[in-house]
């Protein structure tokens, strides 16, 4: 039996009761983002104003809502602090997008029918998502397996939608995001297709899933794939709890399977970039690295929402890498863009997600609205599962459909709540569990949170200066020259960070780069040269695969300045308009090689290639010949 409420009377009636057809009206405004998309927040506001006259309440209760809001509260200051706000935008209306939804499920279902209206909507999403995949996906960018006599028969009707996955020069769907959406809603379609009470939405689903499955395996992505397996796992383990040992010896016969034939050399193979696989798991070496790094210098703001490309290729450069969209993890990526305060509220949503979904599970006693719960539970753990191999970041269009099943959960808790008791109570189990997700899962994240501040107090020094250095140095290479007042802001706190920080490279790095674009040449080359001497310690850091792979094909790993100078080499031949990168090169053979001449020869290279800032490389030419005369 389901709560029910006291019914509002008129036009704010209609508001309330109606809701989430309103928020769904309005919500391609935030789907792609443009100059009225701040008329959809006007609209929100209204709604919310309007529960409020009809409830004397904004919202429900609920243990999802406060780590809602945090993620909204990290992504505003990603947006704000990031080095390009354009490039932010569409990821901060997603999310903004992935919030309104989650507190219009929430607030908007009201009886069964409400709840069967919003099924038949995801089905619809789903088969709708599936045939614009069909012919909006760029497929020649699949990697596994080619299948030109399907690939080449789907034709390219929608192109241009803003912010589908690829890179600015193209305008279609990325197969593998297509692929992640797929792995994330299909598993709530099943559940529709065994438990529904409809035979129609039952006949609805299949063909849904059908197409959607086809879908997938033209995405060839494999973490849709995983994730649709473990939704599928949920499932069967629900349905028969015995289950649970074919699903656990199915796995580890495919674990056995896959060791029984690997070859002797498969080490090699998978660190080699020679075949897709080793490419994979090279790059995502690569970009964990890389990944870490930013979340090891950035840890309480985060990058920049969405700027994992440019802050990776300007300020993180890896080994192999080129312009990433992002760290292909979910929790690495999360909290490279929303800092370590947006991952504890990843955490702390999922959490309140499965302990709610859990206490919904146990009360309810109709098996239809049951397999609704554990169909929202499948969707959402394939999504984190499939984010362990790639992501689909929060604020990506496909993950507004994660909120749907959130809000499900939420709403149903509310409403199949007894009559005279909050949605908050029930057994001392239940609330023992409740009192866990509302008061001491927060507080031991943020009492985590707070000892890291207190044990690395460097960090809140390195995570502040870096925010305007960035930016200024970002700046200053897309324009010619340094922006007055990141500069000169980034220019007085990093000496700071620096002596609180004195083994951090990349501050050394930083540093030297905006010194040089401030024209202090003679103090860029002291810092760069402080990099130089600190990377040439541990160069590993910028390629940790090097030596499982040269030990596997049993090579020799080179020594720390040949191998430092490997690794700078790339980056000069990757971004040669770099001034800092040619005097990083020059620097090893001078310093740590000792070839003097040959480091004048890349400054000389350099100059007549015009690389920037000038000043940098005229000083250290002419530094270079000094040195070369006085040995002479």
């Amino acid at each position: 039996m389901m709560r029910a409420e006291e019914e509002p009377e008129g036009i704010i009636a209609h508001v309330v009761r109606y809701e989430l057809i309103i928020v769904l009206a309005i919500a391609p405004l935030m789907l792609f983002p443009n100059r009225a998309s701040i008329a959809g927040l006007v609209v929100v506001a209204l709604v919310w104003l309007a529960r409020w006259v009809a409830y004397k309440r904004l919202t429900r209760p609920s243990a999802m809502n406060a780590p809602e809001l945090l993620l909204i509260a990290m992504a505003l200051i990603g947006y704000f602090i990031s080095i390009d706000r354009q490039l932010s935008e569409p990821k901060l209306w997603g999310i903004f997008l992935q919030a309104v939804l989650f507190f219009s499920v929430l607030n908007g279902l009201h009886n069964r029918r409400d709840i069967d209206w919003l099924t038949w909507g995801i089905v619809a999403l789903t088969a709708g998502t599936a045939l614009a995949s069909l012919v909006g996906t760029q497929w020649d960018i699949v990697r596994l397996a080619s299948f030109p006599g399907i690939y080449d028969r789907l034709p390219q009707l929608i192109r241009g939608l803003p912010d589908s996955g690829l890179s600015p020069a193209q305008d279609l769907f990325h197969p593998r995001e297509v692929g992640a959406a797929m792995g994330m809603l299909l598993p709530f379609i099943t559940t529709l297709l065994l438990f529904a009470r409809s035979r129609w939405l039952r006949l609805a689903s299949g063909l849904t899933l059908l197409l959607g499955g086809f879908v997938l395996i033209l995405s060839q992505a494999l973490m849709g794939l995983f994730g649709l397996l473990v939704g599928w796992a949920i499932i069967a383990v629900w349905w028969r709890r015995w289950m649970i040992v074919p699903v656990i010896l199915a796995g580890l016969a495919v674990l056995g399977l896959a060791w029984a034939i690997a070859p002797d050399n498969w080490l090699s193979l998978m660190l080699s970039v020679d075949n897709p696989y080793g490419i994979a798991a090279v790059l995502r070496l690569d970009m964990w690295s890389r990944a870490l790094a930013m979340i090891a210098d950035m840890p309480y703001t985060g990058i920049g929402l969405n700027t994992f490309p440019l802050i990776q290729t300007h300020f993180y450069i890896g080994h192999l890498l080129g312009a990433e969209p992002h760290a292909h993890n979910l929790l690495l990526q999360t909290a490279v863009d929303l800092g370590f305060p947006g991952l504890i509220a990843l955490f702390w949503l999922s959490a309140a997600f499965y302990m709610t979904a859990w206490r919904v599970a146990a009360r309810l006693e109709d098996r239809a609205l049951t397999a609704l719960v554990i169909g929202a539970v499948a969707g959402v753990t394939a999504y984190i599962a499939g984010g362990a191999l790639d992501v689909m970041t929060l604020g990506a269009k496909p993950v507004a459909a994660l909120s749907l099943f959130i809000g499900l959960v939420g709403a149903l808790r509310w409403l199949t709540a007894e009559a005279d008791q909050p949605a908050e109570e029930g057994s001392p189990r239940n609330r023992q569990a409740s009192r866990f997700v509302g008061l001491a899962m927060p507080a031991v994240l943020i009492l985590i949170f707070v000892l890291s501040v207190a044990v690395w107090p460097a960090k809140v020094n390195t995570n502040w200066a870096l925010i305007p250095a960035h930016q200024a140095i970002y700046a200053a290479r897309q324009t010619g020259r340094l922006p007055e007042a990141s500069s000169t802001q980034a220019l007085e706190l990093l000496p700071g960070a620096i002596q609180q920080e004195p083994d951090n490279p990349e501050l050394y790095g930083i540093y030297g780069t905006l010194l040089a674009w401030n024209e202090q040449p003679a103090a860029a080359i002291q810092a760069l040269a402080q990099r130089v001497d600190l990377d040439s310690r541990e160069p590993l850091r910028y390629a940790p695969f090097l030596t499982w792979q040269r030990e596997s094909l049993g090579q020799e790993v080179p020594d720390n300045g040949q191998l430092l100078l490997k690794i700078y080499q790339q980056w000069q031949a990757r971004f040669p308009e770099r001034a800092d990168l040619h005097a990083l090169v020059s620097l090893v053979y001078e310093r740590r090689l000792g070839a003097v001449d040959q480091a004048a020869a890349v400054q000389r290279r350099a100059l007549t290639e015009g690389a920037s800032p000038r000043t940098l490389l005229e000083f250290y030419y002419q530094m270079l010949l000094g040195e070369s005369t006085g040995h002479d």
